[in-house]
């Protein structure tokens, strides 16, 4: 489970060096994942961990929500 925890740390990670400095919270919702699961994994509290998880499921459904638009923004300019 600790090796899994590491993994999701190192993609959390991978999200918040993402370049979009321009759109709001685009920094701040994957870092709080990262805050919360890795407070989860130092005092192994599962509330802090599944709070992780749920964190980085929100990054992963915003940044999702944010690249649908933009191909969504990007088909309309070009028809």
């Amino acid at each position: 489970m600790q090796r899994f925890n590491s993994a999701v740390l190192v993609f959390g990670g991978l999200l918040l060096m993402a370049p979009l400095g321009l759109i709001p919270f685009s920094n701040t919702v994957p870092a709080v994942g990262i805050l919360l699961l890795t407070v989860g994994m130092m005092q192994r509290d599962g509330i802090f961990v599944l709070l992780g998880y749920l964190g980085h499921m929100l990054t992963v459904v915003y940044f999702g929500v944010l690249a649908y638009l933009a191909w969504m923004g990007g088909t309309f300019v070009l028809s």
